[in-house]
């Protein structure tokens, strides 16, 4: 089930000016795709979660809390009210990879989707392979 059909409250797209303008702001260079889930939805407002403990932070977030991380790694999801990270990887210009960060810290990582598609498509069908229920 989407977050609209579970009435999840989202917060509106971005333009794609806005979004590259604030990830250069934060000296952050995006990949096409996640360009593309920052234009259909901002995120969504902070303590906010799906049916499954997910939440996707908003960009202003994701970039303000890169600074804490190493450049391989950007967190933009959390699970289980924290208790999980996910965070991205940079695979090229369109696309990046999706990784579960177990020490807060990008230290002790592991890989959970190849994409940001592949990602949301397992948000969609099965949440257990991301560890949530």
């Amino acid at each position: 089930m989407s977050w609209r059909e579970q009435g999840i409250p989202l917060l509106p797209g971005l333009d794609i000016e806005e979004i590259r303008s604030l990830a250069k702001m934060g000296h952050i260079s995006l990949s096409a795709d996640v360009e593309l889930l920052y234009f259909l939805c901002g995120g969504m407002p902070r303590g906010t979660v799906d049916g499954n403990w997910f939440e996707l932070w908003p960009l202003e977030r994701l970039l303000h809390d890169a600074k804490n991380f190493p450049y391989s790694l950007l967190p933009f999801a959390e699970g289980f009210l924290s208790a999980q990270l996910y965070c991205l990887r940079f695979e090229d210009a369109s696309s990046a990879s999706v990784h579960m960060d177990f020490s807060f810290d990008g230290n002790s990582t592991n890989e959970v989707a190849p994409s940001l598609d592949a990602m949301c498509g397992m948000l969609l069908e099965d949440p257990s392979a991301l560890c949530l229920p």
